[in-house]
């Protein structure tokens, strides 16, 4: 059996990783899935450059980067499409237009520091919301709604997995068009090296991750994985009942796409968001990080068109002026 070192970061994404990790076994290839720790202030994509690990399981948006440095990274698959997050705001507020002159907390953390930024421009609300970042230091993880409940600020975006506590808060959903967005879920970044030494090795992660697909994509299939990884779970998510961790379960299985084939304007969206913390990569163009030959392998193993295979991708644009 071939074997793959992948490392995450986010717990989150654990039953996914766990649902991935069996498919890939049926596959013939190990995955061996690693927890990143943050030692000192190094970057984890220097471990991938480094060949210490085959591949990073997420954080796609802030490898561009590296790519566009020089780096042979490449990406070649994407568990989800669209960005997962609810916008929560005060109780009187029922339109977008109501945000004109308020304040909108931001999670100091992740993509969700410039997230913010990219959704009020395409809404035309760039110089009428001020960005409040509020540190986890202060509020504990995802804790940044508590800025909108004291009415210090009037609005902010959540993780769908953390919004019960807001809601009991009295905040509210204000519900918004679809926004594409890649790199948010597990979205796997190998090395070209990498695909030369073992390209069957890719190729089982990747047809893997459209078995993973149809198994995480519903919530009872789901709801084992979930199950085993309740105790690194806890840690970080309020699952003290079972109807906690069917809810947990039903928005963790919400978030998987049917085919992990990135979508075009996901990418896009994803490359004003890395552009806002590295201007430098204004010219760059985010489809050399991709290499989509495994996918298209994986489409003919299940007998997939690519027409079928597509058929994710023609939504509307969002926001796009």
């Amino acid at each position: 059996m071939s074997a793959f070192r992948l490392l995450y970061r986010d717990v989150d994404r654990m039953p996914y990783l766990l649902a991935l990790q069996q498919a890939a076994a049926a596959r013939g290839l190990e995955l061996e899935l690693e927890r990143h720790r943050q030692v000192g202030n190094e970057d984890w994509g220097e471990r991938l450059k480094r060949a210490d690990i085959d591949g990073i399981a997420e954080n796609y948006w802030a490898l561009v980067r590296y790519r566009a440095a020089g780096v042979p990274f490449v990406t070649v698959a994407s568990a989800s499409h669209v960005w997962r997050e609810t916008l929560l705001v005060r109780p009187d507020m029922k339109t977008l237009d109501e945000l004109r002159g308020k304040r909108l907390a931001a999670r100091a953390a992740g993509p969700q520091i410039w997230f913010p930024a990219v959704f009020l421009q395409r809404a035309g609300l760039t110089d009428d919301v001020e960005v409040v970042q509020v540190p986890e230091t202060e509020t504990g993880r995802w804790g940044h709604w508590k800025r909108v409940a004291s009415g210090d600020c009037d609005a902010c975006f959540m993780s769908r997995l953390y919004i019960d506590e807001a809601l009991a808060a009295g905040l509210h959903e204000l519900p918004y068009p679809e926004f594409a967005f890649e790199g948010g879920h597990i979205c796997p970044t190998v090395t070209e090296n990498t695909i030369e030494r073992d390209p069957e090795a890719v190729q089982m992660l990747v047809s893997a991750m459209f078995d993973a697909g149809e198994a995480a994509g519903s919530p009872a299939n789901l709801m084992p994985f979930t199950e085993r990884a309740l105790a690194e779970l806890r840690a970080f998510s309020p699952l003290d009942t079972p109807a906690q961790v069917e809810r947990f379960n039903e928005r963790l299985a919400a978030e998987v796409a049917p085919q992990p084939i990135p979508a075009l304007e996901g990418i896009r969206n994803a490359l004003d968001l890395v552009r806002l913390r590295f201007p430098n990569l204004a010219g760059f163009d985010p489809l050399m990080m991709w290499d989509l030959s495994f996918a298209r392998k994986a489409q003919r193993e299940r007998g997939l068109s690519d027409a079928s295979a597509a058929a994710h991708v023609a939504g509307p644009m969002t926001y796009r002026p």
